[in-house]
Parts: C-alpha cells; structure tokens; sequence
C-alpha cells in the first residue's frame, strides 16, 4: 500500500534541521520501499504491508532515536489523499478572489490530523475569528481558505492549537505528492 508520512516542524528555520536523504535512509533501513521525499518539510512517499498504526509507532521511535528529537507524524494512504483533493471544497472564484487581493501570499492550506476532526470547536473558532478566512471539516482535516497570508490569520494560528497531531501543508505540496504518487 502506498502512504505519505508527514513530520510536522522538521527545518522551520534553524530547528529540527535534518537532510531528506537521512530520512529517506531511515525508512528504506526500517523496511519501507520506494521511499521518496518532496521538499525538506519531511513529506515522505512509501510504500508498506504493515498495518498503520504498526507504522506510526515505528516511525516515531526510530524518527526519535535517530535525530534525537521528537516530530510529530500525520499518515495518509494514498487513497486517502486522493480523496482530501477530490473533496476540496473551494471554488476557483473564492481562491481568485483572495489571489487578487495578495498575489504573493499561499492562500490555500490543510491541516491534517491523526485524529477526527471537532466540528464544534472548528466552527466556533470560525466564529470568534470571523474575517475573510474560510474553513471546511473533513474527516481527519481542515480545509483552510487564508485570506492573508497564514502566518498573519488569527484563525489560522488558532486551528493549529486545537489537535497537537496537526501539520500543515499548503495546496500545491499535496497537488505535488498526489503527482509523485502517480509516477
């Protein structure tokens, strides 16, 4: 089965610097084969008969012992991401809009979680923080709409709080993975 592992704060800035070819070493020496990685974010393509939950433990001890610090992980089966990009639910309208406004700003991200997502808690988040932003509940993620730039929405930063699983990639990183997976 194909997955996609996602490390969540692996070199932001000076911190938690690590090359993509010792991650990619790291899961080929666990067993893991067609290891690929995209971008230095720690987005690593694989392939595995193990169970999922099998996966995440290992990664995580193996992850930790050989880099010395911890990273969180978010698993997806390939299918899984094909169906969060099927599933988008912006509108080409609502994303030019915002493009318009702030051309040089990524605007389009997903937040994605080991767990099910709180309904509640998203919608009130959206409600206390009501911009422009726009948010979407899947099932283990949210579809997030900036009308800013991320680093500048209220919103934003609030969502990342809710599950401490969550990482966050922007659109054209999973349009990206989704192709690597398809090659």
């Amino acid at each position: 089965m194909n997955y996609i592992a996602f490390f969540r704060g692996i070199n932001v800035g000076s911190k938690n610097r690590i090359k993509m070819i010792d991650l990619r070493e790291l899961f080929s020496c666990l067993g893991y084969q067609n290891v690929k990685t995209y971008i230095q974010s720690g987005n690593v393509i694989f392939e595995s008969n193990k169970q999922e939950s099998m996966i995440m433990v290992e990664l995580a001890q193996a992850f930790t012992e050989r880099f010395g610090f911890e990273s969180k992980l978010v698993l997806r089966t390939a299918e899984e991401l094909a169906t969060i990009l099927a599933d988008f639910p912006f509108t080409a309208a609502e994303i030019q809009t915002v493009n318009d406004r702030l051309p040089a700003a990524e605007h389009v991200y997903f937040y994605l979680s080991n767990n099910e997502v709180d309904v509640s808690a998203v919608e009130k988040l959206a409600e206390e923080f009501i911009e422009e932003d726009k948010v979407f509940v899947g099932k283990r993620e949210i579809y997030f709409l900036s009308a800013q730039s991320i680093r500048n929405s209220k919103l934003g930063t609030k969502l990342a709080k809710l599950d401490d699983s969550f990482t966050v990639r922007n659109r054209k990183t999973l349009n990206k993975i989704s192709e690597l997976l398809t090659s």
